[in-house]
């Protein structure tokens, strides 16, 4: 899952997303931030620049009203200072202000300075604005507002907890999106490494959609061509290999008929060495010759089955009793262990012939030990399993055993016999009665090959 494309294309596209989307939510943050306090800043400043101006406006009879004026022009707190910073005038809601402004603050405001600052008063805060104010050009005090900082606080924490949900919404978004995108960006790739896991097992009917103008569309067609031109060559070799067995068996037969002949009536020491010889030989390439037909027959379809309802544990009996004598020759015993399982339909004498072939590989292979027959249900399937004590097979050499004319250690397997072709008649056997064969071997320890056949449906239900 985790090495899946699916997964690291869905992966990247979130984690790319994420790259862009926490950083602009941070910079818009500290932006409206910082545009929020300073349109408090500005907002305090204006109402200062009104009473201000009320006060500076006004004539000095009609001060004291007009500050009363002036105060309620301000919506926040607001408080008036003589030039000796004693209050002049304070807003209906505000507080006690006393201690606002410090001796370093009231310096600045003197000074013509306006001041900005934060008062913390209990377990409130304020932002303030004081500007001083001028009446016939001489300094007469200061105007100061201020206006609660949990105010702009609320007001930012809308605004975050907006984004914050901008920002969930945007990331369920990516995972839908990259839901309904990732795949079909990757099931085209998926597709072609299916088909090429299909091609390495010889299954050649696979043909890609070939719709897409891009890359994958141009793979495609690649891979599609590739197909084609391994089936003709896979085409022509089995027609190359049926056409050879074919010609080859009438004069085989002839010679073999020849050869028998001659050693009936040899004569000389020569021949008497020699023929036999030929015999051997010729028995040799007579056996190659027909399992290479045989192959031919069953990778083209020609062989006909027929199939019937039969006893396995019989037919295994009847296969060891015949290696039997070939089997005590080299003081290898055979053991059959079985269980009780149901008929199977099957073609009795191929399945014969698939047993004897891999307990004549177990015997050739066994120096000495024994070889184990073991019949038994598992869920789904009938299983035979042949096991022996014998060389065994090196693990880099088992994907390839079933491919006709391998040979394991092919200086030390002439010394065994065989043609090369026992096992992959025996897998196409199988394979064409529906059923499964599987190897498992360990050097100088044995090897095993376990046949499956599919129960009859009414036992799978059980």
């Amino acid at each position: 899952m985790l090495n899946s494309i699916v997964f690291k294309l869905g992966l990247s596209m979130v984690l790319l997303f994420l790259v862009v989307l926490f950083p602009m939510g941070y910079v818009l943050n500290a932006f409206l931030t910082n545009f929020y306090q300073q349109k408090a800043i500005d907002h305090l400043n204006d109402q200062t620049n009104k009473v201000i101006s009320v006060i500076e406006t006004s004539p000095e009879r009609d001060l004291k009203n007009n500050l009363a004026v002036a105060l309620k022009m301000a919506d926040h707190k607001a408080v008036i200072y003589d030039a000796s910073r004693r209050l002049s005038a304070i807003s209906d809601f505000a507080d006690d202000t006393a201690g606002v402004l410090q001796d370093q603050d009231w310096a600045l405001l003197n000074s013509g300075t306006p001041v900005f600052k934060e008062w913390n008063a209990g377990n409130k805060s304020y932002r303030l604005v004081a500007r001083p104010f001028y009446l016939r050009e001489t300094f007469s005090g200061a105007v100061l507002i201020m206006s609660p900082v949990d105010e702009i606080q609320g007001t930012l924490a809308y605004i975050r907890s907006i984004l914050l949900l901008a920002g969930l919404g945007a990331i369920l978004m990516i995972f839908g999106f990259t839901n309904i995108l990732v795949p079909q960006l990757s099931s085209p790739l998926l597709a072609m490494e299916k088909a090429t896991r299909q091609i390495a097992k010889g299954n050649l009917d696979i043909k890609l959609n070939e719709q897409s103008q891009d890359e994958l569309g141009s793979l495609a067609r690649a891979i599609n061509d590739l197909v084609a031109d391994l089936k003709r060559i896979q085409d022509s070799r089995r027609e190359f290999f049926a056409n050879i067995a074919h010609e080859l068996r009438t004069p085989l037969t002839y010679i073999e008929g020849y050869v028998k002949l001659l050693a009936e009536t040899r004569e000389s020491e020569e021949q008497r060495r020699v023929i036999p010889i030929l015999v051997d030989e010729t028995k040799r390439l007579k056996g190659l010759v027909d399992d290479l037909f045989e192959l031919a027959q069953l990778e083209e379809g020609k062989i006909a089955l027929t199939l019937e309802w039969v006893d396995l544990s019989e037919i295994i009996e009847t296969s060891i009793e015949k290696v039997k004598l070939y089997a005590a020759n080299k003081g290898i015993t055979i053991r059959l262990t079985e269980e009780d399982v149901p008929i199977l339909l099957l073609d009795g004498n191929r399945i014969q012939q698939v047993l004897i072939n891999l307990l004549d590989n177990a015997i050739r292979y066994t120096n000495q030990g024994m070889i184990t027959v073991n019949l038994k249900s598992i869920p789904e399937f009938i299983a035979v399993k042949i096991e022996d004590t014998g060389i065994g097979i090196p693990e880099e050499e088992l994907p390839f055993i079933f491919e006709r004319f391998h040979r394991v250690e092919k200086s030390r397997s002439r010394n065994y016999g065989g043609t090369g072709l026992g096992l992959a008649i025996v897998k196409k056997l199988v394979e064409i009665q529906g059923g499964q064969i599987e190897v498992a071997s360990q050097l100088d320890v044995g090897t095993s090959f376990t046949l499956k056949f599919p129960k009859p449906a009414e036992e799978r239900i059980k």
